[in-house]
């Protein structure tokens, strides 16, 4: 048995957190269920925690490639535990190889693939054990693993396009702010000395203004690190509470121009991963029990909590997601079709490309609307730094 550190809610929406022993995360997870506490987060207990989760980082692009020539070998009629002999042999070194190295020890120990991979949480979450278990038990495991190998490049394909279309705007940001510092730690000073020579000569205002600026700057420099500090760890711990969060995500969900965007992205991770359970011949209680920690926002993993007891009580999936505002129309539309039809899994795959092409064209479109945007925002800021430098010297005949 092992220690898990936890984080959850209870039916009222107290924050609870302890301590439990289970096998592995997902025994965690089930226990925190049992119990009325919706886990939002479960770690193991470590010593060394944080040496290990830089010692065991594995980034999501190579857990794709390990899970997909996984599938492809078990595939080609390889037994899993050749299947990982194989992959650990010709794996680089790295965090990787030693994980595979040490499931392969587990495996050929008699421990199941869902068990083995139960031990390293950081990298395998409850709903990848989930799925392989169920494809342990169902024997498509070889399925199982191409499925979630879709998912997680999907969900790593996304992030990637949100990160790139981030790095020009912080490229920017980081040049404007280093203007400033040259401008103001040396330009401007060596301007302000220079009119100090001619006795009466004062500065236009908007160089004396940015003058101003640069001495508070200069002056009270420690106090705003501490501010800014301050007020990321406040933020940071405002997250943390229950109530925080909530209104935080809320607010992702409502924000003006983004909150279909981020709609966008829950929707494709709660159709997916359902999808990918369900497939799997995960049932569609506990499929939907274990989808709510992998939206990633509260308020739609209450909702679907909402939905739970309702499915429990026989009414079909498709009409409480159609009376949640936090689920388009299309949603319960889809899931509708798949249970008149008998393929939800397969209307849910549909749903959640859908959602993934929404999400890729808002990225290309706000991609499009940012470059222009910024280039104002940069020429903007280096014409006023242009006016308060140069107005001085336009001024020295007159103070001459």
């Amino acid at each position: 048995m092992k220690e898990f550190f936890y984080s959850g809610k209870n039916h009222d929406g107290e924050i609870q957190k302890g301590s439990i022993e289970a096998e592995n995360e997902e025994g965690a997870a089930k226990y925190l269920n049992d119990h009325n506490i919706y886990p939002i987060r479960i770690s193991e207990k470590n010593k060394n925690t944080f040496g290990l989760a830089i010692l065991n980082h594995v980034s999501a692009k190579e857990k794709v490639f390990f899970i997909r020539q996984l599938s492809t070998t078990i595939s080609a009629g390889l037994p899993v535990s050749q299947a990982l002999v194989t992959l650990s042999e010709g794996s680089k070194k790295g965090p990787l190889q030693d994980i595979v190295t040490q499931i392969v020890r587990d495996v050929g120990g008699g421990s199941t693939l869902a068990d083995a991979f139960g031990k390293y949480p950081k990298l395998f979450n409850v709903i990848d054990v989930t799925l392989i278990k169920a494809g342990e038990s169902s024997g498509s495991l070889d399925a199982v693993l191409s499925r979630l190998a879709d998912s997680t490049e999907n969900e790593y394909r996304i992030s990637s396009k949100i990160r790139g279309a981030m790095v020009y705007p912080a490229f920017v940001i980081v040049l404007i702010m280093g203007v400033l510092v040259v401008m103001n730690y040396f330009v401007l000073p060596k301007m302000k000395e220079l009119y100090a020579s001619f006795g009466k000569a004062k500065l236009p205002a908007v160089t004396q203004g940015l003058m101003t600026a640069n001495e508070f700057t200069t002056k009270y420099w420690y106090i705003m690190i501490v501010l800014i500090i301050g007020l990321i760890v406040l933020f940071r711990w405002y997250l943390t509470t229950s109530a925080g969060r909530h209104q935080y995500d809320y607010f992702k969900l409502i924000m003006p121009g983004f909150g279909k965007f981020f709609q966008s992205v829950y929707m494709s991770r709660f159709t997916r991963t359902l999808a990918g359970l369900i497939s799997s011949g995960v049932s569609i209680l506990d499929a939907l029990r274990i989808v709510t920690n992998a939206t990633g926002n509260v308020v739609i993993a209450d909702e679907i909590r909402k939905v739970i007891p309702k499915v429990k009580a026989g009414t079909p999936l498709s009409k409480p997601l159609k009376e949640s505002p936090n689920f388009p129309p299309i949603v319960s539309q889809m899931v509708g079709i798949g249970e008149e039809t008998g393929d939800i899994d397969k209307m849910l795959t549909n749903l959640a490309n859908y959602f993934d092409d929404e999400v890729s064209s808002f990225v290309s479109a706000i991609t499009s609307v940012i470059e222009p945007f910024i280039i104002i925002t940069l020429a903007g800021i280096v014409g006023f730094i242009l006016i308060a430098v140069m107005l001085p010297i336009y001024q020295f005949g007159s103070v001459l």
